[in-house]
């Protein structure tokens, strides 16, 4: 398959081939085969609507035509983008097939019976010895039907067809497109009669239908026609037969209508027609001679264009080398005071290197000192830094066994503060039943310890208070004790004076010294004991 597609790049070699990957649409229409219609048409209804290839400079004697360079110019027919076409199953492939004899016939007339255009010169002319004109103008039929056989003879035994050069327009289709890559193509229409160009309208429009609702093929308009209509009828029965032989497997692979030799008539174009060929003929001519012109007008140019071109090369040559020899005098001047500038500055340069060589020992002196200084911080530094390396384990050991230890207080903490918990239950359970014995405790324990006392006589209360929280600061709790006492006996009624008399009373230090911060914290109203 590769080989073949290859094959049919090379031989069409981007002419009569329209694709449009936006639409998936492939088109071949070989030479002769309506393709300025169908690619023109196709062009500008798909592709470009502005028709500016119209405009292109070419040897052409009708603007349609030009279609087929800038298709040509403008998209990629190359075997790798072939292939990758004919691989792609959502693309519609088309080709276009005529009957050959037509095409041939058609040919002569359009492409061959104008002397100047070069597919005359280039297959009809090059392949003849005796070099003899065409007998143009026609001014008879005879002559007209001599020339177009003798055209048509070329082609079918002389023609590029036999040779490894481009392919003409009288080349059969079986030698452009391989027998093996027929049957890829989705559809196969011949335009030989008006029906295939009705099919090919409906088969495209089709195919846009599945990828666009709005573009739609009306018609195609037949542009680049054959002056002469059924052209075929000029060509003589032994050229017929010839053609038939040449062009059998296009009539084979193609499945077109044989054309049969003895069936075939020769028959001249009349007046009119021969009218019509000269014209055309002349158009056609005029347009390759004014294109010659055109292409010498700009060989012309682009010569006079090289001659000023160089004109301005001698000049600035000229210039360049006037211009070189001053540069020159002013680059030995220069190289002069640069030789003196330089004997200046070498003298320069060794008494600054006299200078700096000094100032460069004793700075190497100051920097090896520095450096020698350096040596000895940096082992310093070293020192430390072990030491600090030590530090930092021994800091780390250390942390661990606080973390341990303060786990360790934690937990200690924890202990005494439910043994403190129990104690001052137990202390307020005592404080609780003293309560009720206290008064009568410290009533007899006055009389006996004082045997003069008397409630009406004493000292200030809050005097004695102060006195006595004097004697706890300084831990005299014996003489707090007094003191407490004659103060609770001049205010009985004093909760918080009877409170501090018991926790200085405590025998157990421990027990004393939580009762003096538990008493000191209270705040309690002053209330008679009795309703206490």
């Amino acid at each position: 398959m590769e080989n073949n597609i290859q094959y049919l790049s090379s031989k069409l070699s981007g002419n009569g081939i329209f694709i449009s990957d936006q639409y998936k649409l492939l088109i071949i229409a070989p030479q002769k085969c309506g393709s300025t219609s169908i690619l023109k048409t196709l062009y500008d209804k798909l592709v470009e609507p502005s028709k500016d290839y119209e405009r292109t400079f070419s040897h052409e004697y009708i603007k349609e035509l030009c279609i087929h360079q800038h298709i040509k110019s403008n998209q990629d027919s190359s075997q790798a983008n072939l292939k990758r076409i004919f691989a792609d199953q959502e693309y519609k492939r088309i080709l276009i097939t005529r009957d050959p004899i037509d095409r041939l016939c058609s040919a002569i007339c359009s492409k061959y019976l104008p002397e100047s255009t070069h597919f005359y010169q280039q297959e009809i002319y090059s392949k003849t010895t005796n070099k003899q004109p065409l007998l143009q103008p026609y001014a008879n039929t005879e002559d007209f039907l001599k020339d177009f056989n003798y055209i048509a003879n070329i082609l079918l035994t002389k023609g590029t067809i036999f040779g490894k050069e481009r392919a003409s327009h009288a080349t059969p289709i079986s030698e452009l497109i391989p027998k093996a890559i027929i049957p890829f193509f989705s559809d196969i229409i011949d335009i030989t009669k008006k029906e295939g160009w009705t099919e090919l309208r409906i088969q495209i429009n089709k195919h846009l239908g599945h990828t666009s609702d709005t573009v739609t093929i009306d018609r195609f308009p037949h542009v680049n026609e054959n002056p002469l209509s059924n052209s075929r009828r000029f060509l003589s029965t032994q050229n017929l037969a010839v053609a038939c032989g040449r062009y059998s497997e296009d009539f084979s692979n193609f499945k077109l209508a044989y054309a049969r030799a003895d069936e075939h008539q020769q028959s001249p174009p009349s007046n009119q027609e021969l009218t019509s060929i000269n014209t055309f003929i002349s158009l056609a001519n005029r347009a390759v001679e004014l294109h010659s012109l055109g292409k010498e007008k700009i060989n012309k140019i682009e010569e006079e264009k090289n001659s000023v071109k160089a004109q301005y090369s001698a000049k600035i040559d000229s210039i360049k080398k006037q211009h070189t020899s001053e540069l020159d005098l002013l680059k030995n001047q220069q190289q002069a005071k640069i030789k003196n500038s330089i004997k200046d500055h070498n003298s320069e340069i060794e008494a600054l290197q006299s200078k700096m060589y000094s100032e460069n020992k004793e700075a190497l002196r100051r920097h090896e000192k520095k450096i020698s200084d350096l040596i000895i911080k940096n082992k310093q530094l070293v020192v430390l830094e072990e030491l600090s390396r030590r530090t930092a384990e021994e800091l780390l050991i250390e942390s661990r066994a606080l973390k341990e230890l303060n786990l360790e207080s934690k937990e200690e903490i924890k202990r005494i503060s439910i043994e403190r918990d129990h104690q001052a239950k137990k202390v307020i359970e005592a404080t609780q039943n003293l309560e009720l014995e206290l008064p009568r405790r410290i009533s007899s324990a006055l009389t006996g310890f004082f045997p003069f006392y008397d409630e009406t006589i004493g000292a200030n209360p809050a005097t004695l208070c102060r006195r006595a929280e004097k004697r706890i600061k300084n831990k005299n709790y014996k003489s707090a004790q007094e003191l407490l006492i004659q103060a609770y006996c001049l205010n009985k009624s004093s909760f918080n004076t009877l409170l501090r008399l018991l926790a200085v009373s405590a025998k157990n230090p421990f027990l004393r010294s939580f009762m003096l911060w538990i008493t000191s914290m209270v705040a309690r109203p002053k209330n008679n004991f009795n309703e206490v």
